[in-house]
């Protein structure tokens, strides 16, 4: 995706996101080729029925698991929902995931670089949807359209934060010294919000752009950048 920053044109590409966040890209595989594995903690904790995010957190939240690593399986499937997927309390676990995560080593190997990427591109091109129409509907009946819109991102929407100006000029964070090549936004940490005059003012006035972000030699040799030229568009 390009995005239009005051007069600047950006580019959001994978090579961008895995860059950033480090999660890793690959091919991604056919959830189908996954099986229900018996006595998993689908079947354990949910009898093996569709359940929503909701239904995950209270069971975290409850702290009694009936087997070792559950508690590790049930918080990657929380973190992968609610923050790097970021969807909402009544998004429903596909199974896929639960078939998944029995296995921890398949789990890690997993290319959740593409599948998170690919949600949040979607969540970024459909995240106005629902108040255009909205405010097409109010159009059409000749409402006064003084209604104050809001709307949600799904997807980790975080990778579109790292702003270094905020950090250089505006005292809004602090660059994080960090020995190993680490994923970029690791590198910045945000010690207060920005206002949106601050936002506006760089985005118009001091904005400096690059083209696209090019990998150094180190954050190539890292695993995460390993299967970004696999599958998929940039």
């Amino acid at each position: 995706m390009r995005f239009l920053l005051g007069k600047h044109m950006v580019r959001f590409s994978k090579v961008d996101f895995c860059l950033i966040t480090g999660l890793k890209f690959g091919i991604i595989p056919d959830p189908a080729s996954y099986e229900m594995v018996e006595n998993g903690i689908h079947d354990r904790y949910f009898q093996g029925r569709v359940i929503e995010n909701e239904e995950l957190k209270a069971v975290l939240r409850s702290g009694i698991f009936e087997q070792q690593y559950d508690a590790v399986k049930l918080s990657l499937l929380f973190l992968l929902n609610w923050i790097l997927m970021g969807v909402d309390e009544r998004y429903k676990i596909p199974f896929w995931q639960f078939q998944l995560v029995e296995d921890l080593d398949s789990f890690d190997a997993f290319p959740w670089g593409a599948h998170v990427y690919r949600r949040t591109i979607s969540g970024l091109k459909h995240a106005l949807d629902g108040p255009r129409q909205r405010s097409e509907q109010r159009q059409q009946q000749q409402a006064t359209d003084d209604t104050t819109e809001s709307y949600n991102i799904y997807g980790l929407a975080h990778a579109l934060l790292v702003i270094p100006e905020l950090s250089n000029k505006h005292k809004c964070g602090t660059r994080r010294v960090i020995e190993l090549p680490p994923p970029r936004i690791l590198k910045w940490e945000l010690t207060q919000r920005p206002w949106g005059k601050t936002l506006d003012k760089i985005f118009t006035e001091r904005m400096f752009t690059r083209a696209e972000l090019l990998p150094t030699d180190a954050e190539k040799q890292q695993q995460y950048y390993e299967g970004i030229d696999l599958g998929g568009s940039l």
